[in-house]
């Protein structure tokens, strides 16, 4: 089948940090120190709509070196369990059209809090294993590595 098309978000420019608006809501001090901060050191920062929650570095898409936006299965085993957790996980198809952003979508099971790129360079924790039990290790570095253009560590 086509691929879609992949919608680039800043690959080489101007770069932004993305906060949920819930944590305008949620946390209005932490949000206005934050805020601040950002002003004050020339960040570019924007919110996001249509997120039920603050933490949206893990279930948001991962950028690539190139630009590509990558949208890994949001579905971590420490949220499974908990009504109210998994109540409160934000639907990602959802914020990503609300928002604008076309990424290509994957099945690997990831918190995007646990993928730091490093120019060409991918670090993760052995996490991505037990999260993936049905790929094997070396298939699903392989396929990380493609999908994040990156050597995986």
């Amino acid at each position: 089948g086509r691929k879609p098309e992949v919608k680039v978000i800043n690959p080489f420019g101007e770069q932004i940090v993305y906060l949920s608006e819930e944590l305008k809501k949620k946390y209005p001090n932490t949000c206005d120190k934050l805020i601040g901060i950002l002003d004050k050191h020339h960040v570019k920062y924007s919110f996001l709509k249509a997120t039920k929650d603050i933490w949206c570095r893990d279930y948001m898409p991962v950028q690539t070196p190139s630009g590509r936006l990558i949208q890994f299965t949001y579905d971590p085993s420490y949220l499974r369990g908990n009504k109210e957790w998994e109540d409160s996980r934000s639907d990602v198809r959802k914020v990503c059209k609300e928002n604008g952003f076309t990424p290509e979508f994957s099945n690997i099971n990831i918190d995007g809090g646990n993928v730091l790129i490093c120019e060409d360079r991918a670090i993760l924790t052995d996490r991505i294993y037990s999260e993936n039990p049905g790929i094997d290790k070396e298939t699903l570095k392989s396929m990380l590595a493609d999908l994040l253009e990156c050597e995986i560590i």
